[in-house]
């Protein structure tokens, strides 16, 4: 059996790589003719409202010897076993996302005289008390990882700066609610976590002109009746929350035409004659952040522009859309301290009007 299974690096969060140690077994006395050692992992991930899957890593051991360790990355059976989940724009109340149980167990497999040999004696993570890890979807940013060690915990679900945002007050509002699990044990303990969840916000009861607070944020409502477009997207914790950008007076039309020929049968007065296949129009729409600051510049363009999957509001109904970042963005010019804005395409995932 495996001696010893161990988190070596991670965080709760699934969209990050989640490091295993293993400690393998020593073959190096009394298994002669060695043709190959490896260590496997199983993972078994558990989940309100879905069945629960069992994951296998493989992982070669190189060297024998006492104190031989292989390290196995389980995030990507986390992601997978995420992938069933559907996510869905909210208009009211208060919805929460799933948390991920996950326990591991290790053994080794290996070849010596021909002879197959698996250890179904596995090691479990905690010994005698199975220890149950928690996750949730979502991933740290490179430089968030870079600056947080071996590990990181989770201290709130949105990037977005304290200050500085501005809304309608007309519409909804989705705000990811507070949550914080800042602890280097990642989520281990016999205590499930409280989901993540984002709450809705009617604009309608705010004062125009005025702050409000909301999850430790001021957020500033409009007066100048601007051209707001209102986004619900999931952002880089896996949660939805809100964005309000302002629309151009750009907006195209994609159409796709498919020609091909008919053929008539054969007679001197008939000829063939050509046919153009259309597909429904698909409609794209300049946006732009409106003028921001530094903070919420490097916001839009790392958090809202990398999103995979969003909504826009348009004529009463929260149509499916697809953010297309510009190729290239504009940064402050010190020069002459203007505000960026960021600049966007918006195209509809629907066809026709």
């Amino acid at each position: 059996m495996a001696l010893g299974i161990t988190l070596d690096s991670g965080s709760p969060l699934i969209g990050s790589p989640v490091i295993y140690k293993v400690q393998a077994s020593d073959l190096s006395v009394g298994h002669p003719n060695l043709t190959f050692h490896r260590v496997i992992v199983e993972i078994t991930v558990d989940c309100d409202g879905f069945s629960t899957q069992t994951y296998l890593f493989s992982e070669p051991v190189q060297t024998e010897g006492s104190s031989t360790y292989v390290y196995i990355d389980i995030s990507s059976a986390l992601r997978a076993f995420a992938d069933s989940f559907v996510y869905e724009h909210q208009t009211s109340g208060t919805v929460s996302y799933p948390v991920m149980a996950v326990k591991v167990k290790a053994w080794d497999e290996f070849m010596s005289n021909g002879i197959l040999t698996t250890n179904y004696q596995p090691y479990q993570e905690g010994g005698n008390d199975w220890l149950t890890r928690y996750f949730i979807m979502g991933a740290f940013t490179d430089r968030e990882r870079i600056s947080g060690g071996k590990g990181r915990g989770v201290a709130t679900l949105t990037r977005k700066p304290a200050t500085g945002e501005v809304v309608p007050n007309t519409g909804v509002y989705v705000s990811p609610s507070a949550y914080s699990f800042t602890e280097e044990s990642f989520f281990a303990g016999d205590t499930e976590p409280a989901a993540p969840a984002t709450t809705v916000t009617d604009l309608s009861e705010q004062t125009a002109g005025q702050p409000f607070t909301l999850n430790g944020r001021s957020i500033y409502v409009d007066q100048q009746g601007l051209p707001f477009t209102h986004f619900q997207f999931v952002n880089g914790y896996g949660v939805i929350e809100s964005a309000f950008a302002v629309t151009y007076p750009d907006e195209s039309i994609t159409k796709s035409v498919k020609e091909y020929v008919m053929t008539v049968p054969m007679q001197f007065n008939k000829i063939n004659r050509n046919v153009a296949r259309k597909v429904a129009s698909r409609h794209t729409f300049k946006m732009s952040s409106g003028y921001v600051t530094a903070a919420w510049q490097r916001w839009w363009q790392e958090e809202f522009l990398n999103t995979s999957q969003a909504w826009v509001l348009m004529d009463g109904a929260w149509l499916p859309c697809s953010i297309i970042p510009d190729e290239d963005t504009a940064g402050i010019n010190q020069a002459d301290d203007k505000l960026p804005e960021v600049l966007f395409t918006m195209k509809l995932n629907i066809e026709g009007f």
